[in-house]
C-alpha cells in the first residue's frame, strides 16, 4: 500500500522519484499548518481509494474518493512546490512521513483514518472538486 501511495505522486512527480521508496532528508523544510493539513488529507485520500478499489468494507464506508481525491492530492503537492523550498524529494519525504504516521504495525490505521476523514471530506467539498 505504501508503494501505491507513493505512485499516486507520480501523478505529479517523475516516475524515477515516485517509484523509490522516500529517502528522508535530515533537514525537511517545515510544512504550514495549512500545507501539512492538505498534504495528510491527500495521502488518506490515496489510502482510503487504495482500499476502495478493493471493495474493502471499512473504505467503502466512506463516499467515493476518486477521481476529487486524487485532483486533491495533485493540486495540494503543486501548491506545495511552488515553495522553492519543497523540492520533488522533499514531497515524497512528507508524503512518507504522513504514510507512516498512519500506519501500526505495518497496517493503515482505521481508527486514525477514521478520526481525520471527516474534516478531510469537509475540506475536499470546500475545495469545489
Amino acid at each position: 500500500m505504501t508503494r501505491s501511495l507513493i505512485l499516486l505522486a507520480a501523478l505529479v512527480l517523475p516516475a524515477s522519484l515516485a517509484a523509490q521508496e522516500t529517502d528522508t532528508p535530515a533537514d525537511l523544510p517545515a510544512l504550514t499548518l495549512e500545507q501539512q493539513t492538505n498534504l495528510r488529507c491527500g495521502v488518506v485520500f490515496g489510502i482510503v481509494d487504495g482500499y476502495q478499489s478493493r471493495n474493502d468494507e471499512r473504505a467503502l464506508a466512506y463516499p467515493t474518493i476518486a477521481p476529487r481525491g486524487r485532483e486533491f492530492f495533485v493540486r495540494t503537492t503543486a501548491k506545495i512546490m511552488e515553495d522553492e523550498r519543497f523540492t520533488r524529494p522533499v514531497i515524497v519525504s512528507h508524503v512518507g512521513r504522513q504514510m507512516a504516521s498512519l500506519e501500526t504495525d505495518g497496517e493503515h490505521d482505521f481508527e486514525a483514518i477514521d478520526e481525520i476523514m471527516p474534516a478531510c471530506l469537509s475540506l475536499l467539498d470546500a475545495s469545489g472538486l
